[in-house]
Parts: structure tokens; C-alpha cells; sequence
């Protein structure tokens, strides 16, 4: 035997022989390990199947809701804004040593319509 192949030979007698030794403690706590994994996935696929059965039912039984309907009024789109203001004036006549009184009276309402903040009109209606 030559000796590159001798040390090949004896590096992997010691290599099982060593795993040989030291598996049978390791196996005990492996296997024991492995029992508690098994029983834990064995538990959470219970819980799955519960959950799943829970969530079809709950379908089953739930009525399908409506899709929300766009709205085609541009009033509440938030795109314009509708205002209404004004003013008012009246006339007072008044002597001296006598009374005065309101002759007139007048009412001006304005308009006011924005689109965003691409257009102002103002429309004052007399």
C-alpha cells in the first residue's frame, strides 16, 4: 500500500469509528427531539384543519357584499366647490326735525364656482 493511500485508509477508519462511538448518545436525544418536532406539526396541522374548516363555514354563511359603485356626481368629488355670499344695501332718508326712514333696500347674492385650481368664475346675480 502506498503511503498517500495508508493515510487515506487510516484517516477513515478513525472517522467511523468515531461517529460510531459518539452516535449512540446523540441518537437517544436526536430521536427524542424528533418525537417533540413530530408532535408539534402534528398539533399545528390539527389547528390548520380546524381553521380551515372555520373559514369556510364562515363564508358559506357570509353574504357577498356589494362593490362600491362609483359616483358620477362631480359635486361630491371634492374636484369643485360651490359658494354663496353677497351683500345688501339700503337707502335712509332723514330731515332735519323729522324722522328718517329706509327707502330702499336691495340684496345682491354672488356666486362663487372653483374647479381645483384651474378655474374661479364669480357671477353676481342682480
Amino acid at each position: 500500500m502506498t503511503n498517500p493511500t495508508r493515510k487515506i485508509f487510516i484517516f477513515l477508519t478513525v472517522a467511523i469509528s468515531y461517529t460510531g462511538t459518539a452516535s449512540a448518545s446523540d441518537d437517544i436525544a436526536l430521536r427524542k427531539e424528533y418525537d417533540e418536532l413530530r408532535q408539534t406539526v402534528q398539533q399545528l396541522n390539527a389547528k390548520l384543519e380546524s381553521l380551515e374548516s372555520k373559514l369556510a363555514e364562515v363564508e358559506q354563511n357570509a353574504p357577498l357584499a356589494e362593490p362600491p359603485q362609483p359616483s358620477l356626481d362631480i359635486a361630491y368629488s371634492g374636484d369643485s366647490i360651490y359658494h354663496l355670499s353677497g351683500y345688501t344695501d339700503a337707502g335712509f332718508y332723514g330731515a332735519e326735525g323729522g324722522d328718517g326712514s329706509f327707502a330702499t333696500g336691495h340684496f345682491a347674492p354672488i356666486l362663487h364656482y372653483q374647479y381645483k385650481d384651474l378655474v374661479l368664475f364669480e357671477g353676481e346675480l342682480a
